[in-house]
């Protein structure tokens, strides 16, 4: 049994189709003959250069390893180009021109690629394909780019007008959580590049918006500082509250002491929070407590409504604008 199974084993890995190394000057001399570049399941050895060729045939280049780097600056690619399933190290592909499929399906870019100024005439397929490090397309001309957000580790490389493309691109494409999420990386990157001293008003208009509510694409971040609030508001109202411990008294003018509990402080605390919409909840009385200010405790009580009217309004909008962009 034990020699049979050897034998087995042994036919696999004899059968088992090795990766062969190809030298980068070898692949040169190919694709400039004109010859069939066929360099499927390769390992290409040194730096490989095609830079400003017109490669006529169809080129494949399946399963292949790019060991060095790779330069594929203004090539053009009159047939299609397959790079499925491959592994590069450094790329360049700047004012490179596809005029059939590009297909770089479930390739792996390990190093900062560059797509800027290239131009695709048919679709490019991006699926499953994962990008380590910043992905520039700066001018990269393109009908329809298939790729998902999450392929771009590092991010795109900032430029206002490829952000903006590709934001149209998921649309066009109906990837509307990348939709979202690339709208909310946009404007990230475009405060991090905004100027604070030329823009003061404006950057902390942006930055505001960034942080309380994530460009209203984020409805988890109203809730959450909403949370927050109500939590310290809780503490003030205990602190208030232990003052003295006189009662307050409701609209129905009944006597309860202030305040009984920690519980009692949440839901007095969430009671004026969420009453500053005046839509579904009705402010509680004012507390009337001898030996704090007055003022004080009407402020601290107008502010937190405040903040619940804010907070409600920007949770609302982004809850909204996932809703409307869902139908």
């Amino acid at each position: 049994m034990a020699l049979i199974l050897g034998i087995i084993a042994i036919s696999i890995v004899g059968g088992a189709k090795l990766p062969r190394e190809v030298p980068s000057g070898e692949v040169l001399a190919i694709i400039e003959a004109g010859q069939p570049a066929e360099f499927d399941n390769c390992t290409i050895i040194g730096d490989l250069s095609l830079s400003a060729l017109k490669i006529e045939a169809p080129i494949h280049f399946n399963h292949t390893l790019f060991q060095n780097s790779a330069d594929f600056n203004s090539t053009t690619f009159n047939g299609p180009a397959d790079f499925g399933d491959s592994r590069f190290n450094t790329t360049y592909f700047a004012s490179a021109k596809f005029d059939k499929v590009a297909s770089f399906d479930d390739t792996q870019f390990n190093g900062i690629t560059s797509f800027n100024n290239s131009r695709f005439k048919d679709d490019a397929l991006f699926e499953n394909t994962t990008f380590k490090n910043v992905l520039y397309l700066t001018r990269t001309k393109y009908d329809k780019f298939y790729i998902k957000l999450p392929s771009i580790k590092k991010g795109l490389g900032y430029e206002e007008s490829a952000y903006q493309q590709l934001i149209e691109n998921f649309k066009k494409l109906g990837y509307s959580s990348d939709v979202d999420n690339s709208y909310y990386q946009f404007r990230k990157d475009q405060l991090m590049h905004r100027d604070f001293g030329n823009e003061p008003l404006m950057y902390l208009f942006d930055a505001g918006a960034w942080v309380f509510y994530g460009y209203g694409k984020r409805p988890l971040y109203p809730l959450l500082w909403s949370i927050i609030i109500v939590t310290l508001y809780t503490g003030i109202w205990i602190s208030i509250g232990s003052k003295n411990s006189r009662s307050k008294i409701d609209e129905y003018r009944s006597i309860e002491s202030w305040p009984q509990n920690l519980s009692d402080a949440i839901i007095f605390s969430a009671t004026v929070f969420l009453s500053g919409t005046k839509l579904f909840v009705d402010p509680p009385a004012i507390p009337e407590i001898s030996g704090v200010s007055q003022s004080f405790v009407r402020k601290a009580f107008t502010i937190e409504r405040l903040l619940g009217a804010l907070f409600s309004v920007l949770f609302f909008l982004a809850v909204t604008g996932m809703i409307i962009k869902s139908t």
